[in-house]
């Protein structure tokens, strides 16, 4: 598959190392990771695209019946290339949008993107609440009237009928996470997918 490249002959926010790692591991499980197309013809397969963020991580899902998730966004700097990137790919909805932890590095582009495309629902874990991005992220969510949920351990996010979106962790029963450290309270996420499964950090 030819990948798609940006004017000046490099992928759009890459999928570099990380991406190449994630290829990888994704084709062992049987998944279909790649570049896609963006026509919005999704092709029955399920496609992940890991982005070059930096020091956090994001991960763009689009599922075979053409639902789409994604997971952190890295810091305020990717806002921009991460909407591109999306949009390339034929999609102006995003279905299910993931927080990790309220640290910038996973979520501080969330304001922008929030605000950029129409948003399904916003999943995020219950801690860090009044840390300076979250607030900020929960004034576009009131804004555009966008469903949030906080989720845990056990917990299965409604995404797409064929694939299961099952919660890892936080484990609400367990007391001794950090009241400062919220990458203790970072979700951890399961997408399934056939007989094939993927964790997400």
């Amino acid at each position: 598959m030819e990948k798609q490249r940006n004017k000046k002959g490099s992928l759009p926010i890459g999928v570099r190392i990380i991406g190449i790692i994630i290829a990888v591991l994704a084709a062992a499980y049987g998944l279909y990771a790649g570049m896609g197309n963006s026509t919005g013809n999704f092709d029955g397969e399920m496609q992940i695209f890991a982005l070059d963020v930096g020091q956090g991580d994001s991960f763009f899902i689009i599922s075979p019946n053409g639902k789409t998730m994604l997971i952190d966004s890295g810091e305020s700097s990717n806002s921009k290339q991460i909407e591109q990137f999306i949009r390339e790919k034929g999609v102006r909805q995003l279905d299910v949008v993931i927080g990790s932890h309220t640290h910038s590095d996973h979520v501080g582009s969330m304001p922008y993107l929030l605000d950029a495309f129409d948003v399904g629902k916003y999943v995020m874990s219950e801690a860090g609440l009044e840390t300076r991005i979250q607030k900020r992220i929960n004034a576009v969510l009131e804004e555009k009237d966008i469903p949030c949920s906080y989720v845990w351990a056990g917990d299965v996010i409604d995404w797409d009928s064929d694939c299961k979106v099952t919660v890892l962790s936080p484990v609400p029963e367990f007391d001794e996470y950090s009241k400062t450290d919220w990458n203790e309270w970072s979700l951890i996420i399961r997408a399934e997918y056939a007989n094939h499964s993927m964790i997400f950090t």
